[in-house]
C-alpha cells in the first residue's frame, strides 16, 4: 500500500508546548514530535538611562506598563512604546513624542532570563533630533568677520540689502573726544575734537538727568547755558548726532551753583 508523508509545524500563541496529534481511526496513521517549540522567555533585566536604573523589568512586560515605568522619569518624557514578534522573544521600540533631541544610549544590566540561551540587549534605531517651527531668527545668521547692525521685527532679523551686509565699525578717528571744560557762571565751554558745527546736533548732558542748552558749536568747541539740571558736581557727556557720545578721560565735571531765578508772589499785604 501506498505511503506518504506530512510535515506540520505550529506554536501556540502563549508559547505553552503543544500536545501531541492523534490520528484517527490510530490503526491508519501514526504522530511524532520532529522539534519541540522554543520555550517562552521568562525573568527580568534592569534598563539603565542618563545614569538612573528602572530594575527588574519583566521581559514580556506590556508596552503599556513599560511606558508607565519609564514616563515616570524627566528624562525620559512623553513617549511610544510598541512590541513586535512573539513569547520566544520580545522586540521593543521606544520612540519619543516629546523632549526630543538627541538621547544617550540605553544600556541593560543584571539579566536574569530563561532559557539560559537567552539575551536582552539594546540597540540605537534612529537618533532624535529638534523641530523647529517656525525657524528661530538666529537660524538665519550669516558668518560675518565685522560686527553688524541687527534690527529685529517680531523676534525675527531683518535681511540685510545691497552688499548684504550692515557692517558697523567703531573709529577713535571718527569718534568726538572731549579735552577740557571751564565754566562761567551758568555758561559752560566744552573744548574738543569731533563735534558738530550745527548746535542742535550737539546734545550736552549734566549727570544723568541734567541739560545745557547748546548755543554756539564748532567742531572743536562747544559753548551751551546750564538749564534743568540740580545743584551739585556733575559729569559732563556730549553725544553728537551720527557719531555718538565723545570720549573723556572721565574726570571732567561742572559744578551747578543753587540760585533763585524767580518767587512769587513779590509783595503781599502787612
Amino acid at each position: 500500500p501506498r505511503t506518504s508523508t506530512i510535515n506540520v509545524s505550529f506554536r501556540y500563541g502563549d508559547c505553552s508546548t503543544p500536545s501531541l496529534i492523534q490520528s484517527l481511526p490510530n490503526t491508519t496513521a501514526t504522530s511524532s514530535i520532529v522539534t519541540t517549540a522554543s520555550s517562552a522567555t521568562s525573568g527580568t533585566f534592569d534598563l539603565v538611562f542618563n545614569g538612573q536604573t528602572y530594575s527588574s523589568i519583566p521581559v514580556n512586560i506590556a508596552t503599556s506598563d513599560l511606558a508607565v515605568i519609564l514616563q515616570s522619569s524627566p528624562d525620559f518624557g512623553f513617549l511610544n512604546v510598541t512590541r513586535s514578534r512573539d513569547c520566544t522573544g520580545y522586540l521593543y521600540s521606544i520612540e519619543w513624542i516629546a523632549n526630543g533631541g538627541q538621547k544617550s544610549a540605553v544600556s541593560i544590566s543584571n539579566v536574569a532570563v530563561t532559557p539560559s540561551s537567552a539575551t536582552v540587549t539594546a540597540s540605537i534605531v534612529q537618533q532624535g533630533g529638534v523641530l523647529y517651527s517656525p525657524l528661530p531668527g538666529d537660524m538665519t545668521r550669516t558668518y560675518n568677520t565685522n560686527p553688524q547692525v541687527e534690527v529685529l521685527v517680531g523676534g525675527y532679523p531683518s535681511q540685510c540689502v545691497g552688499n548684504g551686509t550692515c557692517d558697523f565699525q567703531w573709529l577713535i578717528s571718527q569718534t568726538p573726544s572731549i579735552s577740557s571744560i571751564s565754566q562761567n557762571g551758568m555758561t559752560v565751554t566744552i573744548t574738543g575734537t569731533g563735534f558738530s558745527t550745527t548746535a542742535l546736533e550737539n546734545t550736552v548732558l549734566i549727570g544723568s538727568t541734567g541739560s545745557c542748552t547748546v548755543t554756539v558749536a564748532s567742531i572743536t568747541s562747544i559753548t551751551c547755558t546750564i538749564g534743568d539740571a540740580p545743584s551739585g558736581s556733575y559729569s559732563v557727556n556730549v553725544n553728537v548726532r551720527g557719531k555718538g557720545l565723545a570720549t573723556n578721560n572721565g574726570n571732567l565735571t561742572i559744578n551747578v551753583p543753587l540760585q533763585i531765578t524767580s518767587f512769587s508772589p513779590n509783595q503781599g499785604g502787612g
